[in-house]
């Protein structure tokens, strides 16, 4: 690989990086809000959570 295609994947997986800690911030502020609700188990929410983290937009 040249030097150019190595830094333009390190620009690309920080990107994804960033994307994913936005996600699981968002995430953790949900749980947050939807605790004081209280009207999902917990087990429901993880699994609202995963299917919308993994998808494959």
């Amino acid at each position: 690989m040249e030097q150019e295609e190595i830094a333009r994947k390190l620009v690309e997986i920080s990107e994804e990086i960033d994307m994913v800690k936005q996600r699981i911030i968002w995430i953790l502020s949900r749980q947050k809000d939807s605790s004081k609700v209280g009207n999902e188990s917990e087990g429901q929410r993880a699994n609202n959570y995963e299917r919308g983290f993994f998808s494959l937009d």
